[in-house]
């Protein structure tokens, strides 16, 4: 297969400035987030940079949904990238009037937002699309917040920089496919698990970890389509190497204490 990455476009999107840090070498393809299921499943593409958890947003549901949804791909790597967000346009802050973005970055720049009343807000699949529509209206209504990267791509001014209300958001990123690293004596195992509906069920998985001294870095409780509603399904990061105790028999003891139990890969720590 030849070394393509996989990345939420278009071009200048926050996956896209991912992708070129991680693909030297390599060719970058965009994706819709209802696009790569497919290609993953056709194994179009050989790695996927996806966004999992924002520290101010949360969880990015369709990325998990993927990772659930994918067998033969792993979890190979993880980038912690800076969120810097910028309102970009042809117009000046007094003249606009649409700001167009992701839900997210829209969410996150109330701040700076409350200080243009009568500002509406459109929400886009991507900050990239969003710059992409205002640099093809070149209407100086209309502003997008997005990338410094998809600004100079697109060719449309920075109007104010670093808007967010939150100047330290980052996003965590995972690198899904490509070659399985080895043990590196510093890595990351995340999990999938499913644990019956009745009390105590997630105390005793958790239990065997705490009894091994295995930290738990993160735990998310999520859902997937596939499950009745009620199921309890959890994503969780934990130190260490699936093929290295003490993970090892720590796993081998939770498979006996829940109902579903996926390896989504292990990997070195960012």
């Amino acid at each position: 297969m030849e070394k393509t990455i996989g990345y939420l476009g278009p071009e200048g999107s926050y996956s896209h400035e991912v992708a070129m840090h991680v693909g030297e070498n390599c060719k970058l393809i965009a994706f819709e987030p209802s696009k790569f299921a497919h290609a993953i499943h056709a194994r179009r593409i050989w790695k996927v940079v996806l966004p999992i958890v924002n520290a101010i947003g949360g969880q990015v549901q369709w990325a998990l949904d993927l990772l659930m949804d994918s067998d033969g791909y792993a979890i190979t790597g993880e980038v912690i990238w800076d969120i810097r967000s910028h309102l970009i346009g042809f117009g000046t802050k007094n003249q606009i009037e649409v700001v167009h973005s992701h839900s997210q970055p829209l969410d996150q720049c109330r701040g700076f937002m409350a200080g243009m009343p009568g500002i509406i807000t459109q929400s886009m699949g991507s900050t990239s699309a969003a710059v992409k529509l205002v640099a093809g209206k070149k209407d100086p209504t209309l502003a997008a917040i997005g990338t410094e990267h998809a600004a100079l791509m697109y060719n449309v001014p920075v109007i104010a920089r670093n808007i967010s209300d939150f100047p330290n958001n980052q996003t965590r990123f995972v690198i899904f496919g490509g070659r399985k690293p080895k043990p590196t004596g510093k890595d990351r195992t995340t999990l999938l698990f499913g644990t019956p509906n009745k009390p105590g069920a997630l105390l005793r998985v958790l239990e065997v970890f705490d009894a091994l001294d295995i930290n738990i870095g993160t735990i998310l409780s999520t859902t997937s389509p596939e499950r009745r509603l009620g199921e309890c399904l959890f994503l969780a990061d934990v130190d260490g190497h699936q093929r290295q105790e003490p993970l090892h028999v720590a796993l081998s003891k939770v498979e006996g204490r829940v109902k579903y139990l996926k390896v989504l890969g292990s990997y070195p720590r960012a």
